[in-house]
C-alpha cells in the first residue's frame, strides 16, 4: 500500500455523518474551485492511487490512470465484475514532481485498507450513484430478510446482520455474526439457485 506521505490537505467535501453500516455519502463544506487540479498544481494526466470507500466502511486502494478527485464516485474493477464506491483519499503527482494527498474531511480509516483487484475504470454517473442508494440498498434490504429465513431453515446457529451487493449484481455478501465455526455449504448453495450471485459469508468482528 501506498504510504500517506508528501503534502496534504483538505477536499471541499467531506463525508456525510451516518451509520456505519451504510454507504458513504458526501455533503459540501466549500467552494469547488478548491479542487481545481490547475490550482493545486496537479497534474492531471499521471497516474494516481485512490482509496475507495464501499459499504460498511470497507476501503480499497485503487490505481487511476488519470486524476481522480476526493468526493467522486467511480467504477472500479471487483471480484469478477464491476463495483461502485467513493473516493475519499488520493495521492497524485504535481508538476513540480511531487507527490500530494487530498483526502475528505471525516473519512476515517481505523479499518485495515486492502488492495482492489482491479483499477479505476471510469467515474460513476449520476442514475449509477442513484441507484446504488436506492434500488440496490433495497434489494440488500430484502436479501438480509430471505436470507435470515433460510438459516431458520437449515437450523443455523447466527444471525444475519447485513448484506452487500456488488453493483453489477454478479456478487452477494452476507455479513454475519455466530458464536461458533459454522458449516454453511449448503446454505450458499440454497442462496446462490434464489439470487443467481456469487454468495460471500463474512463474519463480523466482535
Amino acid at each position: 500500500l501506498l504510504s500517506m506521505q508528501g503534502q496534504s490537505q483538505t477536499a471541499s467535501v467531506q463525508l456525510e455523518a451516518n451509520k456505519s453500516y451504510t454507504r458513504p455519502k458526501v455533503i459540501g463544506i466549500g467552494s469547488e474551485d478548491e479542487d481545481d487540479p490547475e490550482k493545486l498544481s496537479i497534474d492531471v494526466t499521471c497516474k494516481c492511487q485512490v482509496l475507495v470507500e464501499f459499504k460498511r466502511k470497507r476501503v480499497l486502494q485503487f490505481e487511476s490512470t488519470r486524476y481522480v478527485a476526493p468526493g467522486q464516485y467511480v467504477v472500479v474493477g471487483g471480484d469478477r465484475g464491476e463495483d461502485i464506491g467513493l473516493v475519499i483519499y488520493t495521492w497524485c503527482e504535481t508538476k513540480q514532481g511531487t507527490v500530494k494527498g487530498i483526502g475528505l474531511k471525516g473519512a476515517s480509516l481505523s479499518r485495515s485498507i486492502g488492495v482492489g483487484s482491479g483499477t479505476v475504470l471510469r467515474h460513476a454517473a449520476a442514475p449509477e450513484v442513484s441507484q446504488l442508494h436506492g434500488a440496490i440498498s433495497e434489494l440488500e434490504r430484502r436479501a438480509v430478510e430471505v436470507c435470515q429465513l433460510r438459516v431458520l431453515e437449515f437450523g443455523l446457529p447466527m444471525v444475519i446482520v447485513d448484506a452487500e451487493y456488488q453493483y453489477d449484481k454478479k456478487k452477494l455478501t452476507f455479513y454475519y455474526e455466530a458464536q461458533q465455526r459454522l458449516d454453511f455449504r449448503d446454505l450458499v448453495r440454497d442462496l446462490f439457485k434464489t439470487f443467481r450471485a456469487r454468495i460471500w459469508m463474512e463474519p463480523l468482528e466482535e
